[in-house]
Parts: C-alpha cells; sequence; structure tokens
C-alpha cells in the first residue's frame, strides 16, 4: 500500500510539472495575439480595454504557473546544485533590476552593508527569494519613504 501511494504521489508530481510546462506556450501565444490587437490601434475604446483586462489575467496565469512549476521543481530536488552565494551582490543586483519601479514610487533605498552575508544554497533560489521581498516591500511600500 506504501508503495503504490509513493508511485501515485511520484505521477502526481510528474503530472503537475508537464502540465505547467505545456500551460507555458499557450499562454505565450495568446499574450502575443493580444498584443498583436492592441498595437492594431482601430479597436474602441471599450474592446481595448477588455482586451487589456484580459491580458493581465493571463499575465497573473504565467505567474502561478511559474510557481507551480518551480514548486514542482523544488519537490523533484531539481535545485540540487548549490554554492556559496553572496548575498550582498544578490541584493545590490535586484535592486538595480528594480531600479525604475523604485524611481517611480518614490522610494529612497539606503543599503548600509556592515559585512558579508554568503550562504551555501542554490543561486537561482537566492535570487528568487530576494525578488520575491523586493517585489512585496517595492509593492506595499509608503510612497516617498526612506530606508
Amino acid at each position: 500500500m506504501i508503495s503504490t501511494n509513493e508511485a501515485v504521489f511520484q505521477d502526481q508530481k510528474l503530472f503537475l510539472e508537464n502540465a505547467s510546462h505545456e500551460l507555458q506556450t499557450p499562454l505565450a501565444i495568446t499574450i502575443g495575439k493580444l498584443d498583436l490587437l492592441l498595437q492594431d490601434g482601430n479597436l474602441p475604446e471599450e474592446q481595448t480595454i477588455k482586451i487589456a483586462e484580459a491580458k493581465q489575467s493571463l499575465h497573473r496565469m504565467v505567474g502561478l504557473n511559474k510557481s507551480l512549476l518551480m514548486l514542482s521543481r523544488i519537490e523533484n530536488n531539481q535545485y540540487t546544485s548549490s554554492s556559496d552565494v553572496k548575498f550582498n551582490t544578490v541584493i545590490l543586483q535586484k535592486l538595480e533590476e528594480f531600479e525604475e519601479i523604485i524611481e517611480f514610487k518614490d522610494i529612497k533605498i539606503n543599503m548600509l552593508q556592515k559585512g558579508h552575508f554568503i550562504a551555501n544554497m542554490n543561486i537561482d533560489l537566492a535570487r528568487v527569494l530576494i525578488s520575491n521581498l523586493l517585489r512585496n516591500a517595492i509593492k506595499y511600500n509608503v510612497q516617498g519613504w526612506t530606508y
């Protein structure tokens, strides 16, 4: 019974990964076609708004799909490679990537480095971690606030 349950669990993990992977292409194609419609310029404003809303929903689905795929990969131990990750460097790189959004939201960030934080982990997961933390800090921040 245990081996049957383990086999079912493995099949479910494989299905989740395959389904997430297979969803990426049709989502990207649909977003691309909606972009083409929006670029047409001959659509009435009401239709343009509806297409833009549909596109936003698809982008949320893409994000959810990427999250499911990452969780599946974590469960399947596909992020096993690890190295010493210099978090100071990762944070600086991510702050640079978010620079335009930070400026748009009128947020001031002062990074004070009193040492180096190094952890042995997968570099891709470290980047996702810092990216998520910064994205949430920016999203839920107060305009004009200084850190």
